[in-house]
């Protein structure tokens, strides 16, 4: 059973572009049920005295996400659904079918982490483990017990 996922971190828009390489790392995605994470990533420790706490490099000057508005605001997106892709962007659709679309655009000039990795189907991983023999446990105990009987004086 293979899994794809996709952990993108940097200071987007200088080491990672949210266009192309978020683009390119999500698009095998494309139609997974996935779950998908994206937010600022402060600096460690985090740093009272900067924006986002260390994680906008627009400092002094003014900020498209508004810290120079509000210093302490944070991105933080995690939801669940079918990823999709439009004209305006990458969507989610959720179980009851509202979609929602992630505001990936707010993470350019800041550090942070996009996240997306499937949800695993439990049918899926069952198919998965039906070869996998349920004795095993039982016979690790099986082998415990003859090491120990034959440890014994």
């Amino acid at each position: 059973m293979d899994f794809k996922v996709v952990i993108i971190e940097g200071i987007f828009g200088e080491s990672v572009t949210v266009g192309r390489s978020v683009q390119d790392a999500l698009v095998p995605l494309l139609g997974a049920r996935v779950r998908l994470a994206a937010h600022h990533l402060p600096s460690t420790p985090i740093d009272p005295t900067r924006w986002g706490g260390g994680s906008c490099s627009f400092q002094p000057e003014r900020c498209p996400f508004g810290h120079h508005v509000d210093p302490t605001r944070m991105y933080s997106f995690s939801d669940e659904g079918v990823l999709g892709e439009d004209g305006d962007g990458w969507t989610l659709t959720r179980f009851d079918g509202r979609v929602v679309r992630p505001a990936l655009s707010a993470l350019d000039g800041h550090r942070g982490r996009v996240v997306a990795a499937p949800v695993v189907d439990v049918e899926a991983m069952r198919d998965a483990a039906s070869g996998v023999d349920v004795d095993i446990g039982v016979r690790a105990d099986q082998i415990r017990a003859v090491l120990e009987r034959l440890r014994s004086p």
